[in-house]
Parts: structure tokens; C-alpha cells; sequence
């Protein structure tokens, strides 16, 4: 039985700089966050990280969720907290400190 994608979830390697691209996939946010897989799919087993759909055994995370998680993290130096300590992705994981 072939697996139907839910509409907008790309199953293929699209240019992530299309500009009407919606979701990213694992590979894709991987290789824009210059991390691995694993560190994604840890990310998601622990919590704290990028909000992410996964639907039909497709794990999509969508680019305005992406961009809001790259804000929220964004420092001036590595001493300096995150500043915006209010938003959903700045919250310490596992109810440890940041």
C-alpha cells in the first residue's frame, strides 16, 4: 500500500530556498542548522527543540516554527542567556537550567 504525504510535506529534496516551501525534513533542517540527524531525532525523544509534525511516519518541521526557534536562540556571546525567555523554544529541557 503506497503512503500518501498530507498536503504542503514535501516527500522530496526540494531546494529549501524555494520560496513558497512550507516544511523541511530532517535531512534539510540537519543541514541548515549544520548538525546531524540523530541530534534532531534526540531533540525530539527529549523535548525542548524544534516544534515538528510527524504524521504517517514523516517528520516535517515547518520554517516559520524553524525561524521562531532560530530568534528565540539568538546571543550576542556564548555567556549571555537567551533573551527570550518567555517563548515556547527557550524553555530548559527536562526542567533543568539554562
Amino acid at each position: 500500500m503506497k503512503r500518501s504525504i498530507p498536503p504542503g510535506i514535501s516527500g522530496n529534496h526540494e531546494s529549501i530556498a524555494k520560496p513558497d516551501k512550507v516544511w523541511l525534513n530532517e535531512q534539510e533542517l540537519a543541514s541548515r542548522l549544520g548538525i546531524s540527524v540523530k541530534t534532531l531525532q534526540k531533540d525530539r525523544w527529549q523535548g525542548g527543540g524544534i516544534p515538528f509534525l510527524k504524521a504517517r511516519g514523516f517528520v516535517r518541521y515547518r520554517i516559520s516554527d524553524i525561524q521562531a526557534w532560530e530568534q528565540a536562540h539568538m546571543r550576542v556571546s556564548t555567556t549571555t542567556p537567551i533573551t527570550d525567555a518567555n517563548t515556547e523554544f527557550a524553555k530548559p529541557r527536562n526542567g533543568g537550567e539554562q
